[in-house]
């Protein structure tokens, strides 16, 4: 089966069952193609007698084989929102206030932090979007490609003001024999270029927490620019959701809790051979009460006042303070 740009295909012998797209061919002999990855966020080069073309019922359960674990981690999250928890052990001042169960639920809510998510490919980014918002999370996605990561930054800091940053796409290790020279990496510069700004808008590890880095990505140089977690200590592979994952975690663990940092890695399907990271803080805050103001039938809404249109702020952002209203949430690009 002869192939084209844009096919779908496998990788001979590659347990892990990812797909891959075709990106590019080379003039070479025997010739070799750049695959881009489908369910990961890897980027190789391989000979063309490599790879194998698949029909559409093989991709259809080759992706449903990698969302197992992604389904896996939604419905215990769910499950584990529904119970009134947290990605934590509870904060005992807050949950002291009621002492009855079922009066707690309806007297607390949970503020998860908020997320702005970057990254190079667009349907990662929007499948990432889709996650967070299946958990509650706000969020903003932007798309652009890595090498505008570093200029952009700062300007979307300022702008989202989030509690959890990610910086992702695809990367590769052009040269396995120098791990530690950024050279060998595709996109790892900009990676660490990127979370460096971030780290001059907000060095606080705590009020920022940045998760960056794809697959094979320069692990120890991201990290010492200022990232909570990145990839990929041992220079393997990541899902596209990987990141995401962590993202979640953080977002949903209460402020005066550390994220256990081994369990939350061990949620991701890289585990710690793909993902590394430091002790970090929660973003997730409690509130109370859990109430909302019903005017008398006789009593007119006041008019003309700010807090009741809130024209001046992004959509992205309306859970921040409407936090009973659901939150549309956007993605965009440069």
């Amino acid at each position: 089966m002869k192939l084209q740009l844009g096919d779908t295909v496998i990788v001979n012998k590659d347990k892990k069952g990812d797909l891959w797209k075709i990106e590019k061919f080379y003039r070479t002999n025997p010739r070799i193609v750049r695959l881009k990855g489908m369910t990961n966020r890897s980027i190789i080069d391989i000979y063309e007698d490599q790879i194998i073309k698949i029909d559409e019922g093989t991709i259809g359960k080759l992706s449903e084989r990698n969302n197992r674990h992604c389904i896996g981690f939604l419905s215990d999250m769910r499950e584990m929102l529904r119970n009134g928890d947290t990605a934590a052990e509870p904060n005992k001042n807050v949950e002291s206030i009621k002492n009855d169960e079922e009066d707690k639920k309806n007297w607390i809510f949970n503020m998860p932090g908020t997320i702005l998510h970057l990254d190079s490919y667009k349907p990662f980014m929007e499948k990432c979007i889709k996650l967070y918002r299946q958990l509650g999370i706000p969020a903003v996605g932007y798309y652009m490609d890595a090498s505008e990561f570093p200029n952009k930054i700062t300007e979307l800091l300022e702008k989202e003001r989030p509690d959890v940053l990610v910086i992702t796409g695809h990367d590769s290790l052009r040269d396995n024999k120098k791990p530690f020279l950024m050279e060998s990496y595709l996109n790892s510069k900009y990676f660490v270029e990127a979370v460096t700004e971030a780290r001059k808008f907000d060095r606080n590890k705590n009020s920022l927490v940045i998760i960056a880095g794809a697959c094979r990505s320069f692990f120890e140089a991201i990290m010492e620019a200022g990232a909570n977690f990145a990839s990929s200590p041992m220079r393997v592979r990541v899902s596209d959701v990987d990141p995401a994952i962590i993202a979640m975690i953080a977002s949903l663990t209460p402020t005066l809790n550390s994220i256990d940092i081994l369990k939350a890695i061990n949620r991701t399907r890289a585990g710690t051979d793909g993902i590394g990271g430091i002790e970090t803080e929660g973003t997730l805050r409690k509130a109370i009460p859990n109430k909302k103001y019903v005017p008398p039938a006789d009593e007119e809404p006041p008019k003309n006042e700010a807090i009741d249109t809130p024209t001046n702020i992004s959509r992205g952002h309306l859970d921040l303070y409407c936090p009973f209203n659901s939150c549309p949430y956007n993605f965009k690009s440069f």
